[in-house]
């Protein structure tokens, strides 16, 4: 039965599992790295009071624009990145001109995805209630498992995409290699595949790690009832994704651009230390490229 937000307002006390979850060590380790060190801070100083260590969902709207504007932004940067490398496959032309500008489109269009997201979840839902973390929506939120079915789906169509494109960069690559003598057409899609490769793993892990957020959470929820209440709540903290994309993405994206960058300048001096006459520059190009 769905309750008011009066009836919402009197549940100030934790139940014991819930207690019991949020005053475990484990937890107090997910506080640390995951939630907040004011989190931490309650369940060590209200470890024998259950009816002081939740949060009313008035605390916590500060927390609410911060966390899910972050994972829905971290989202759409999935959508983002797939329609720039759609874009620079299909109007390699028009990418390259166009660069900054595509750039700067992408990361409007993210943005307002990702406001308008939240707007749709949280806005005009009443505060009421008490929630373990701030992490969790409002008692009365009616969309929130509607937007992670939404970013499930969103995240499933780009990597659906990308691997197409993927597998069509390497295809065009291999056969201009085999056809074709013209070192710009040559090193172009080389870098396209190249290109391909860094964003498509980028995606994935993206998308492996948000879907923790979103799949994750809309799953665990609906088993909530047969769920024990202390591993339930053991559980949820441990799913914010986004936590975990963004710790993943700068060490993937170092590590790519120093990858490219030396492939680069391996296929540079290459180039550059070709033979001078056309049969032997033929010749070259044939085994150079067959690397």
């Amino acid at each position: 039965m769905n309750k008011t937000a009066e009836q919402l307002d009197k549940e100030i006390c934790a139940p014991d599992g819930l207690h019991k979850a949020l005053t475990s060590p484990i937890m107090k380790i997910n506080f640390i790295f995951i939630i907040s060190v004011r989190q931490i801070f309650r369940s060590i100083v209200w470890d024998q009071d259950p009816c002081h260590i939740l949060f009313h969902s008035s605390e916590c709207v500060l927390d609410l624009y911060f966390y899910y504007i972050t994972n829905y932004f971290s989202t759409y940067s999935v959508f983002s990145l797939t329609l720039d490398i759609f874009i620079s496959y299909k109007f390699p032309v028009f990418y390259l001109s166009n660069e900054y500008t595509i750039s700067i489109i992408l990361l409007v269009i993210q943005f307002i995805l990702a406001v308008g997201t939240h707007l749709f979840g949280f806005l005009g839902v009443p505060l009421a209630g008490y929630v373990p973390m701030c992490t969790y929506p409002p008692k009365l939120t009616s969309n929130f498992d509607l937007i992670n079915e939404f970013r499930t789906f969103v995240m499933v169509l780009c990597i659906g995409i990308t691997l197409v494109i993927l597998y069509f960069s390497v295809k065009t690559e291999r056969i201009i290699h085999q056809r074709s003598y013209d070192t710009r057409a040559r090193y172009t899609a080389f870098e396209n595949m190249t290109t391909s490769k860094s964003v498509c793993i980028l995606i994935v892990i993206q998308f492996l790690c948000i879907m923790i957020s979103s799949f994750g959470v809309t799953i665990i929820r609906k088993f909530e009832v047969i769920i024990p209440q202390e591993i339930y709540h053991t559980i949820v903290p441990f799913l914010p994704g986004v936590t975990y994309a963004n710790l993943c993405l700068p060490v993937v994206i170092y590590y790519r651009t120093i990858q490219a960058i030396r492939r680069r300048k391996t296929r540079i001096v290459t180039i550059t230390s070709a033979p001078a006459d056309v049969e032997s520059h033929i010749k070259w190009l044939n085994e150079t490229w067959r690397m």
